[in-house]
């Protein structure tokens, strides 16, 4: 025989309430890891947000109001062209979000520095073509060496590489070529859309 005991639960029901204070994200808590605080059983995600909670428990529990559930983040994932542009904007526009296009955030950072876009792979050669061609009409219309232009234009994409941080390289590489970014980077880039207005 079982006796089945029914614990009242406090704010945060099975989320951690630490994390919703501290990240504004409902993270699901695990019912090995708990605190009693004022006949309520509060649940945590870690050893740590438990210690956290126990130092001063009031700043994690509703005091006049209940406790907002953080904003609501959709993300959507698919391949290049399957839709993900058009419907995030109709979603952002019908639910009153935020529509944040994540490989233009990151050229936005990238043409800080450099002042023009990153092309991807795919588009480089179409690109290529296009500047070769650009190229000899400028030659054809401009007196001077064409080794000292060419120096020049060389030059110049080395410095562009030299000012460039190893984390803007590593973006340009994403963007152009698809390379996996670092959980450091993303630390850098994803957390203000959690933690900064007007997104949070």
């Amino acid at each position: 025989w079982e006796s089945t005991i029914q614990r009242l639960l406090g704010d945060t029901k099975h989320f951690c309430p630490v994390a919703l204070k501290n990240n504004n994200v409902l993270w699901p808590s695990t019912d090995k890891i708990s605190a009693k605080y004022r006949e309520r059983t509060y649940y945590f995600s870690t050893l740590e947000a438990r210690e956290s909670f126990l130092q001063n428990p009031a700043q994690f529990v509703a005091q006049r109001e209940p406790l907002q559930p953080p904003a609501l983040r959709i993300f959507l994932l698919g391949t290049r062209g399957s839709g993900k542009s058009t419907h995030g904007e109709w979603l952002a526009q019908k639910l009153g979000l935020f529509h944040i296009q994540f490989r233009e955030q990151l050229q936005m950072q990238v043409i800080a520095k450099t002042s023009k876009l990153v092309p991807r792979a795919d588009e480089i050669v179409l690109l290529e073509s296009d500047s070769e061609h650009l190229a000899t009409l400028i030659k054809e219309e401009m007196v001077g060496d064409d080794k000292e232009m060419e120096n020049t234009s060389g030059n110049m994409s080395n410095i562009e590489e030299e000012v460039m941080t190893n984390e803007e390289l590593a973006i340009k590489a994403y963007l152009s070529h698809g390379e996996a970014l670092s959980p450091h980077i993303l630390d850098m880039i994803v957390p203000p859309y959690f933690k900064e207005e007007p997104y949070m």
